[in-house]
């Protein structure tokens, strides 16, 4: 360091960027994003003229669900990437304004029934 006391920019480390592949989701996560997929399974398709239900936005599902808003979030966005879910605006019932809602794609529908095939004794646990 120069005599001045400020650090110059050979005197300043440099840490160099870490190479990292793609981020794989934690069991936590696959965990809630099946969760998130039954539950809207449930919830069904977007109405066509009326309100949505509550448990469609990501505030209704962390209740629903016991999870926070962010990790739905995280959830949710990595869904919409995969293709199994959409978001849409709506009118959600006991609320003043359109929010963002959630609902499955034809693909999200697809894995529900696949896995009620396969495993039809856990049907009663969705």
């Amino acid at each position: 360091m120069p005599s001045g006391g400020a650090p110059t920019a050979s005197s300043l480390s440099v840490a160099q960027p870490v190479a990292r592949g793609p981020v794989e989701p934690k069991k936590e996560q696959i965990q809630l994003a099946f969760r998130v997929v039954v539950l809207l399974s449930r919830v069904g398709p977007p109405p066509p003229d009326g309100e949505a239900r509550p448990e469609s936005t990501q505030q209704g599902m962390a209740w629903n669900l016991r999870a926070t808003q962010g990790a739905i979030s995280k959830v949710l966005r990595r869904l919409v990437v995969a293709g199994l879910v959409r978001h849409e605006r709506h009118h959600v019932l006991g609320k003043r304004r359109r929010l963002r809602t959630y609902f499955l794609t034809a693909s999200g529908m697809d894995l529900v029934h696949r896995y009620r095939e396969r495993f039809p004794e856990g049907e009663s646990s969705l």
